[in-house]
């Protein structure tokens, strides 16, 4: 006789095995990813839309329709006569200030009325605005104009920096700590003294030209001719788009335990998409990969991939080893300002010690040790600076590292005492390149590689332990394992519907890793 559960019963028991599951479902990212893909803009308040809506709506009869274009011929005309003429042409209202003068010679074909006050403005030097519906000509002379430039008030300093100490024992200069190999790579970003000086240099030095910056309120107030204050209009216009232009980056820091048969490295130019099985022909290169430098540099390089997928790549490197994922960051920065990746931690090592000696009024002698500790930092960091072109191609300064910190003990001996100090004995794997890549595409760093050795022992109980005669039980066995790191980064330029692309990706992603159980989908079925 088979017995039937009633609805009531089956709730409970889903609620009560899903109340015994401790393991993350990924359930509170998703939601969170899911309301933020559901949220629109905020809706225009009603007493602002009724304000609009009052305001009467000019009718469109007609499509608008292209702006005129008249040729314009010329020739030593008095610059009042001619801007007077030049409305009554195009039917438009031109107040000309009284002291406008000089002349005008001009040979224009099929231009329109923008186009030619632009270019008088251009080559006469006459200030020319546009008011409403009447154009303003003013003299050729010193004016004032301010403009608002949108940007923190903040100076931004970073650094990176490589090097690799050198063997000999000799004084090194002063200013030097004997390296034989240094990258300084250094980032002074002081937006506002910089843009003072630039305009500064744009207007010249002639007299009553002045630049003033005022940080706070984000305001730059140039006084210099017109056609000065043109460039500057021009220039702040430029440089806020860019400046203003971010870009996404996305890492993934993978380590591979190489198979038997590539202890020499990772072989870029093996990778392809059957992994190098293939029989009865030869396996043709993964076409993602471009122009890899493997062949001039020996070994793995830097080169970039066309898929932009990190799985296809980590798929290729499972063929020649064990991949193991280290970190797998994601950071959006502005063009042209450093974002930096630490995940790790930092541990105090002794790294200067001395001893004092001090004779007391008894001539008792004390001895007083005197130690300096610093921080070591254990983990892996990543930084990355972004030029953003206006093609979406990103040209980055890439630095990354990973370290490894362990305790070692050195014992120090002044004949009557001994001291036992922990010092730091670090594993550093790190490089420092400049790469371009187009928006959307992974760009491979490898070559970093590491040897570790490790000895395993076994044992008969018992006997293993007798003293000297022991050892003839015991067996020990001495292993070699190479691994390759290798660094992944996809720079992502931000367009209009980039961070609901990235939204999306991310939900999707979840969805990969927490998958629906059965136990979910019987509890959605019974609600």
């Amino acid at each position: 006789m088979k017995r039937k559960m009633s609805p009531l019963a089956l709730a409970l028991l889903c609620a009560g095995l899903a109340g015994c599951v401790h393991a993350p479902d990924g359930s509170l990212p998703k939601r969170a990813l899911d309301e933020a893909l559901r949220t629109t803009p905020d809706p225009v308040p009603a007493a602002v839309e009724q304000e609009l809506l009052s305001v009467p709506r000019p009718v469109a009869t007609r499509a608008a329709t292209p702006q005129r274009r008249f040729d314009v011929s010329a020739r030593e005309v008095d610059a009042r006569e001619f801007f007077a003429a030049l409305g009554n042409q195009h039917n438009v209202s031109i107040a000309v200030h009284p002291e406008v003068t000089g002349t005008i010679t001009l040979n224009l074909r099929r231009v329109s009325l923008p186009e030619i006050l632009e270019a008088i403005s251009g080559l006469y030097g006459y200030g020319i605005e546009r008011r409403g519906g009447v154009y303003q000509v003013f003299p050729n002379g010193v004016r004032t104009r301010t403009f608002n430039v949108n940007y923190l008030m903040l100076v931004r300093n970073g650094q990176s920096q490589t090097a690799i100490s050198g063997s000999s024992l000799a004084t090194s200069e002063e200013g030097s700590d004997g390296s034989a190999t240094r990258i300084n790579t250094e980032s002074n970003n002081d937006f506002w003294r910089d843009l003072e000086s630039a305009l500064g240099r744009l207007i010249g030095g002639e007299q009553g030209r002045v630049v003033v910056t005022n940080p706070q309120a984000g305001l730059v107030t140039v006084r210099a001719a017109p056609d000065e204050l043109a460039l500057v209009q021009d220039f702040l216009t430029r440089a806020e788009r860019q400046l203003k232009r971010q870009v996404i980056l996305e890492a993934r820091i993978v380590e591979v335990e190489l198979n038997d048969g590539y202890e020499q490295g990772i072989e870029w130019n093996n990778l392809s998409s059957d992994g190098g099985r293939a029989t009865g022909s030869t396996s043709a290169s993964y076409p993602g990969f471009l122009s890899p430098l493997s062949d001039l540099l020996g070994g793995g390089a830097v080169f970039t991939y066309t898929d932009g997928n990190f799985d296809a790549v980590v798929n290729l490197l499972q063929t020649q080893g064990e991949v193991n994922t280290l970190s797998n960051p994601r950071v959006t920065t502005s063009n042209n300002q450093k974002a930096v990746i630490k995940v790790g931690t930092d541990e105090y090592f002794v790294t200067d010690f001395s001893l004092t000696t001090t004779t007391g009024t008894s001539g008792v002698s004390e001895r007083t040790p005197d130690v300096e500790l610093r921080p070591f930092f254990s983990g892996i960091s990543l930084d990355v600076t972004p030029q953003i072109a206006d093609d979406n191609r990103v040209l980055l300064h890439i630095h990354p590292a990973v370290s490894e910190v362990e305790d070692t003990n050195k014992i120090i001996d002044f004949g009557d005492g001994a001291f036992i100090l922990p010092l730091a004995r670090s594993t550093v794997r790190e490089s420092d390149t400049v790469v371009e890549a187009a928006s959307g595409e992974v760009i491979i760093i490898g070559g970093l590689m590491q040897e570790k050795q490790s000895e395993q022992e076994s044992a008969i109980p018992l006997i293993s332990q007798i003293p000297v005669l022991g050892n003839l039980f015991k067996n020990r066995n001495l292993s070699t394992q190479k691994s390759e790191l290798v660094i992944m980064l996809r720079p992502v330029v931000v367009a209009a519907n980039t961070w609901e692309q990235e939204l999306q990706r991310s939900r999707d992603l979840l969805e990969k890793w927490y998958p629906p159980s059965p136990l979910d989908e019987l509890h959605s079925g019974v609600r």
